[in-house]
């Protein structure tokens, strides 16, 4: 899994970071992933999507206080800018964020 280092490392960059943490068990998360898929592609120019298997990172799902997978959290210069847990329709998603 990742360190809480490595992860800052993964949310830098002058792109948007979408950082997704799912499980290949979870069924809103297998729901979401196309949708994740789908605005990354649209949104390549300025959005680049991280995928976390939450299983694999326990530690840092732990120290994150994440309680629920799919949580989604994006990211603008290493600052985060939104998070959402649970289920999220495109439009909603892309509303919320201002992508």
């Amino acid at each position: 899994g990742l360190s809480m280092d490595d992860y800052t490392k993964l949310i830098s960059g002058d792109k948007y970071v979408l950082v997704d943490f799912s499980a290949t068990w979870c069924q809103p998360c297998k729901r979401l992933a196309p949708i994740l898929e789908s605005i990354a592609d649209k949104k390549k120019d300025k959005l680049v999507l991280q995928k976390l298997d939450a299983d694999d990172n326990k530690d840092l799902v732990k120290q994150k206080g994440i309680s629920g997978i799919p949580y989604l959290e994006l990211y603008k210069d290493g600052k985060l800018v939104w998070k959402h847990e649970g289920f999220i329709e495109e439009d909603e998603l892309l509303k919320e964020t201002n992508l």
